[in-house]
């Protein structure tokens, strides 16, 4: 979690877009979001994005709730980290 939590700080340094990959209730589904750290820092638990498909909605994520993460940095370096 740790290291999960410190590459997504990188990403955020960076402005890289994020690909989560969130457990969800139902044990066979997952959802997926796609977007941007917001700068502002919540707390350690929990992450703000600012999603790529509607740039007026900021979504509070528990970093539980994340499985997978995928960062594409603006240089175009991809860097895939799962738990």
């Amino acid at each position: 979690m740790a290291y999960i939590q410190k590459k997504l700080q990188e990403a955020k340094a960076q402005n890289s877009l994020l690909i989560l990959q969130l457990k969800t209730e139902k044990v066979d589904k997952f959802e997926i979001i796609v977007g941007w750290m917001v700068q502002k820092s919540l707390g350690q638990s929990q992450i703000a994005i600012k999603e790529k498909k509607d740039a007026q909605l900021i979504r509070m994520i528990p970093l539980e709730r994340i499985d997978k993460v995928s960062i594409l940095s603006p240089t175009g370096k991809n860097i895939r980290l799962a738990r």
